[in-house]
């Protein structure tokens, strides 16, 4: 992976940051060191974070997998609330407005056991893939046609 430029960056360890608190608090896991370093380490290329936390900054969203708690990656970040049924989905929607909108911290929690944190496994598991490829075609589809382009009748 080349160089992030330094927005993309500090947009992409923002949204890592806010990610890594979810998952330290919901399931364990390590927490960053913060978000200048995580902001760093990114626009210098690196990709995998606390060796399971893969972000590209390109995609949207920017943490493409997480091998260790790949329940809690689903749940957070693909929005399958049943990957993670020790959590309550009211909760995971909490969790998720905080990852994504910045919103409030959720109340403190214990990390439950992640039992359900195996590899996926069926359709709805790969949902993270299709978000990837259709951000890839979307870079793509601009480049080829460029940004103002009009779409034919």
């Amino acid at each position: 992976m080349r160089n992030a430029n330094r927005a993309k960056a500090a947009a992409t360890g923002e949204f890592l940051f806010r990610y890594m608190v979810a998952r330290y608090r919901c399931v364990g896991g390590s927490l960053s060191l913060g978000r200048i370093r995580l902001t760093a380490e990114i626009k210098r290329g690196i990709q995998v974070f606390e060796g399971a936390i893969v972000v590209d900054p390109e995609a949207c969203p920017a943490i493409i997998n997480d091998r260790e708690y790949h329940g809690f990656f689903v749940a957070i970040i693909g929005g399958c609330d049943g990957k993670l049924p020790e959590i309550a989905p009211a909760e995971l929607a909490e969790w998720r407005d905080y990852v994504f909108n910045r919103g409030p911290q959720p109340i403190r929690r214990e990390p439950v056991a992640a039992g359900s944190s195996a590899a996926p496994t069926g359709w709805q598991d790969k949902k993270h893939v299709i978000f990837r490829w259709v951000s890839e075609f979307n870079k793509w589809l601009l480049a080829v046609v460029g940004p103002g382009a009009q779409p034919r009748p």
